[in-house]
């Protein structure tokens, strides 16, 4: 099970008690947050910043418990042009 969610204005207080729910409830927690939240501290035990670019998706840890934070480039084909050729 995975809980999917965009708050704003969150406490720290209520940032753990959202982590320790999913955590006791065996389910992911994913927690959409504003850009400008990004430097401010959390709980949270892996975050990311999604940014859409002309390549692909770059995707930059910006908190990691296992590993130190980075960034990787997910680049994508379009495939539109296989929608368009299907759809005649």
């Amino acid at each position: 099970m995975m809980l999917l969610c965009w708050l704003q204005g969150l406490t720290m207080s209520s940032l753990r008690r959202l982590k320790l729910a999913a955590l006791s409830g065996h389910c992911a927690g994913v927690l959409f947050r504003a850009t400008h939240t990004a430097a401010q501290s959390t709980p949270a035990n892996l975050r990311v910043r999604l940014t859409g670019t002309d390549a692909g998706l770059q995707v930059e840890v910006l908190k990691a418990q296992v590993r130190r934070p980075g960034s990787v480039l997910l680049t994508m084909t379009p495939h539109h042009d296989r929608l368009q050729r299907g759809a005649s």
